[in-house]
C-alpha cells in the first residue's frame, strides 16, 4: 500500500512539472549591427511554453520594455545594449538574452536660398548640422557633380529639375542622407561678351564688343550694352567703343529674357596713354669704346596703365630692353634706334647712324728740353695724372721734375693716352756719380753704395708721390723691397749740395 502511494505521489509531481515548463527562446529578425539614424531591431519569439497561463516582457537594456508578443525597438542613442525576453508561467521562470550594437550616426540636414532660379543663377546650399559625429560630408547636386563644404553655392548648366541631396559617410562605415528638395532651373538667356582686344592705346581703332550669348530653346529677349561713354540705350549685338582717353573701362552686357530672367556679363577695357619721348643722340661718330646716352627718358602724364620701358636696337635687332636711358659702349658703326613701350602704345624715335672711329695711341720723344707728341689734331698734356692748364700744343717744355704724358686726339675726338715719360730737372744722373744702386729692377732688396764720406739722405716715392720710405747712411744700405707691388718707383738721393734720382722698377 505505501508503495503505492508513492507511486501515485511521483506521477502527480511529474505531471504538476510538465504542465509548468518554461523554455525561454527568440532571435533576431535584424541585424544585430546597425546605425543609430535607421536602427530597428526586431525579435521573433522561439520560446516554449507548457499549457496554461504565462506572461512575457521584453526588456530593450535602454530602460524601454514591453509586455508584448514580438520585440521592436529603435534605440535613440549609440550604444551596446542587451535585449532580454523574460517567460514566466506559475511562478517559473525563463529568459533568453541577445547583443544588439547602434553605431554612432546623424541626420544630414541643409536649407537652400531657393527652389527655383534662372539658369546662370546659383543656389546656396548650406548644412545646417552642427554636430555630425566627424562623419565626411558630401554633397551631390544631381547633375553629377559633388561638394564637400559646409555652404555651397552651385550653378547648374540646364534648365530641368533637380533633386540634390546630403549625405553622411562615417568611419564606421554608416552613411546617412536627407529627404532631397526638388529644384528648378528655369530657361534663360545667359549672356557673355567677345572683345576683339581689351588692352589697346588711346586714339587707336574703334573696339568691337559682340554678343555670344547661350539661349535655351524657345527663349527671346532683349539686350542693354552700358559703358562710361555709353547712353545705356545700345541694344545692338555689337557694341563699339572709341578709345580716345586713356583710363580703365567697364563694358557692361545686360540680357533679360522673355520669361523675366535676366542675365549679365562685363569685360574690362584697358585704354593706355600715349608716351611721347623727346630723344638726345651721341654725335654721328663715336670713338670705338666710348660710352654714350642713346636716349633720355621720354614724359608720360599721369593716368598710364602699364610701366614704361625702352627698346634699343641695331640695325633692327634688338640690343636690350631697359626701364631708362641705356648707356652704351658703342663696338660696332650702324642704325641705332630707341622705341619706348607703354602697354600697346609705343613711340619710336627715327633710326641714328653712327659710325665707329678707331683712336690712335699717342706717344712722346724729347728733343733737348722739350717734349713733342705725334701730330694730331688736339693735345691735352699731364703731370702726374694731372692736366695741366693751357697745355694744347703738340710741345711741352717741362719746367719741373715728373711724370709726364699726352692724350693726343683726332678731329673726331678719339686718342688714346700715352706712355708715361720720366723728366728730371736740375739734378745730376746716377750714371755719372759715386753712387751704386742695385739692383734694378728691384728684387728683395734694394742695395745703395756711396764712396762719398759724408751722410747721404734717401728718400722712395712711388709714381703718384707718395713717400714709402725715408732715412741716412754712409757708406752703404741695404732697403728691404720684397713687399713692394709691381710698379715703377722714383728714389731721391741727397748728398751735400748736390740732389739725385733715378727711376726703379719691381717686376
Amino acid at each position: 500500500m505505501k508503495k503505492l502511494y508513492i507511486l501515485i505521489l511521483i506521477v502527480l509531481i511529474a505531471s504538476k512539472s510538465k504542465a509548468q515548463t518554461v523554455l525561454a527562446g527568440w532571435k533576431l529578425t535584424s541585424d544585430s549591427v546597425q546605425c543609430l539614424s535607421n536602427n530597428s531591431f526586431f525579435g521573433d519569439d522561439t520560446s516554449v511554453v507548457s499549457s496554461g497561463i504565462y506572461n512575457k516582457t521584453w526588456f530593450y537594456g535602454d530602460g524601454d520594455s514591453c509586455h508584448c508578443l514580438h520585440a521592436s525597438h529603435s534605440y535613440t542613442k549609440p550604444g551596446i545594449y542587451e535585449i532580454k525576453l523574460l517567460i514566466e508561467n506559475n511562478g517559473i521562470y525563463d529568459s533568453m538574452i541577445h547583443q544588439v550594437t547602434v553605431l554612432p550616426s546623424a541626420k544630414p540636414y541643409y536649407k537652400v536660398n531657393s527652389f527655383v532660379v534662372c539658369r546662370g543663377d546659383y543656389f546656396e546650399f548650406t548644412d545646417t548640422i552642427t554636430n555630425n559625429y566627424g562623419a565626411k560630408r558630401i554633397w551631390k547636386f544631381g547633375d553629377g557633380s559633388t561638394d564637400t563644404n559646409k555652404v555651397v553655392k552651385h550653378i547648374y548648366n540646364k534648365s530641368s529639375l533637380y533633386y540634390p541631396i546630403l549625405l553622411y559617410s562615417f568611419t564606421n562605415g554608416c552613411i546617412d542622407s536627407n529627404d532631397s528638395y526638388t529644384l528648378e532651373v528655369t530657361p534663360n538667356i545667359i549672356a557673355h561678351i567677345k572683345a576683339n582686344n581689351l588692352k589697346v592705346c588711346e586714339k587707336s581703332n574703334v573696339v568691337d564688343f559682340e554678343i555670344m550669348n547661350d539661349a535655351d530653346t524657345g527663349i527671346t529677349g532683349k539686350n542693354l550694352w552700358e559703358s562710361i561713354q555709353s547712353s545705356a540705350n545700345d541694344t545692338g549685338n555689337v557694341y563699339q567703343f572709341n578709345p580716345n582717353v586713356s583710363g580703365k573701362y567697364k563694358i557692361y552686357l545686360k540680357v533679360e529674357s522673355s520669361n523675366g530672367c535676366v542675365s549679365s556679363d562685363s569685360v574690362i577695357l584697358v585704354v593706355d596713354k600715349q608716351p611721347t619721348i623727346h630723344w638726345t643722340w651721341a654725335p654721328s661718330v663715336i670713338c670705338k669704346g666710348d660710352t654714350i646716352a642713346l636716349s633720355t627718358l621720354g614724359s608720360l602724364p599721369a593716368g598710364s596703365y602699364d610701366s614704361i620701358y625702352y627698346s634699343y636696337l641695331l640695325n633692327q635687332l634688338l640690343l636690350k630692353n631697359d626701364t631708362s636711358a641705356l648707356l652704351l659702349n658703342v663696338y660696332d658703326s650702324g642704325w641705332y634706334q630707341v622705341i619706348s613701350h607703354n602697354g600697346a602704345c609705343t613711340d619710336s624715335a627715327i633710326s641714328h647712324y653712327i659710325s665707329l672711329a678707331i683712336p690712335i695711341k699717342s706717344s712722346i720723344i724729347k728733343v733737348g728740353d722739350t717734349l713733342y707728341a705725334n701730330k694730331g689734331s688736339n693735345y691735352n698734356w699731364f703731370k702726374n695724372g694731372v692736366f695741366i692748364s693751357g697745355s694744347n700744343n703738340q710741345y711741352y717744355i717741362p719746367v719741373v721734375s715728373g711724370i709726364y704724358t699726352v692724350l693726343v686726339s683726332d678731329t673726331n675726338q678719339c686718342g688714346l693716352m700715352s706712355d708715361s715719360f720720366l723728366v728730371y730737372l736740375g739734378m745730376e744722373q746716377l750714371s755719372n756719380s759715386h753712387l751704386i744702386i742695385y739692383p734694378n729692377p728691384l728684387k728683395d732688396n734694394l742695395n745703395i753704395i756711396s764712396h762719398s764720406t759724408g751722410l747721404i739722405h734717401y728718400f722712395l716715392y712711388d709714381l703718384n708721390g707718395k713717400l714709402i720710405k725715408q732715412g741716412n747712411f754712409s757708406n752703404q744700405i741695404q732697403l728691404a723691397t720684397q713687399d713692394f707691388e709691381s710698379n715703377i718707383y722714383i728714389l731721391k738721393l741727397i748728398d751735400s749740395d748736390k740732389i739725385y734720382m733715378s727711376k726703379l722698377i719691381k717686376h
